[in-house]
């Protein structure tokens, strides 16, 4: 009986994701249409009228970026981009993506080359990102080790060994997810491993084999939650629960 692969939290219930496109495009045109009205205000010489305009235009650029940016990213299927379709938007990437949205707004609209050089910046930070999350998962080695036999009912202690192979770069913020509970490995020095014992039960008799150990990080900013499973070989043979000793009725001639 093989376990379950970890899964990421169901989103919650909502809108069909072609009325969340709709509604965005619309509120961009909206955004282009006033933004393309400042400059026709600043060009005739209407200061009052060009910053109203031009501020409507970022807070409508903000707004889809905070209420449907994120939402239209989670319902995208990135399998045919290679590498990103293990990455699930957080937070604080949601955060993110949506101040990167309102600085390329403004950067377009107002042309300012410091807005340009913190676009440059927050793009270069994105990059980074997921550059040092490749990095982090690379060439690591897991190990998960149980008991060969158990009893249906009982806990049963186990323990899941990382190894990190690498020659200078450390591991950073692992989150294992063995059968059970979590394990968190904050810190894998290079050439070393590093072992975390859990407990588990096995609610039913029968063999279990694990394949595979699935493994998240959100190093290193936390933007994006990162996933992958690393082969593992692993079997427990779990026998049938114990009754308790009052429980049983022996007959004696």
């Amino acid at each position: 009986m093989s376990p379950k692969p970890a899964t990421f939290p169901a989103d919650k219930a909502q809108q069909p994701m072609w009325k969340s496109f709709l509604q965005s495009m619309g509120l961009l045109v909206l955004a282009m249409g006033t933004a393309l009205y400042s400059t026709a205000t600043s060009r005739a010489g209407n200061l009052t009228a060009t910053i109203v305009s031009a501020a409507a235009s970022l807070v409508i650029a903000a707004w889809v970026g905070l209420r449907f940016v994120p939402r239209l990213a989670q319902g995208v299927n990135w399998a045919w981009i290679p590498r990103f379709a293990k990455y699930r938007n957080t937070g604080e990437g949601g955060i993110f993506l949506a101040a990167l949205l309102v600085v390329l707004s403004a950067a377009v609209n107002t042309s300012n080359n410091l807005l340009y050089m913190v676009l440059s910046a927050l793009l270069a930070i994105l990059l980074l990102s997921g550059l040092l999350s490749i990095l982090n998962f690379r060439s690591l080695e897991m190990e998960l080790l149980m008991p060969a036999r158990a009893f249906a009912g009982e806990t049963l202690p186990f323990s899941v060994r990382i190894r990190n192979p690498r020659r200078m770069f450390p591991a950073f913020s692992l989150q294992a997810e063995p059968p059970g509970n979590g394990l968190y490995f904050p810190l894998i020095q290079p050439r070393d491993s590093v072992v975390q014992p859990g407990e588990t039960t096995f609610g039913r008799r029968g063999r279990y084999i694990f394949d595979h150990l699935p493994t998240a990080s959100r190093f290193p900013f936390g933007f994006f939650l990162k996933a992958r499973h690393y082969p593992v070989k692993s079997e427990c043979l779990c026998y049938p629960r114990i009754l308790p000793q009052d429980g049983l009725s022996i007959a004696i001639d």
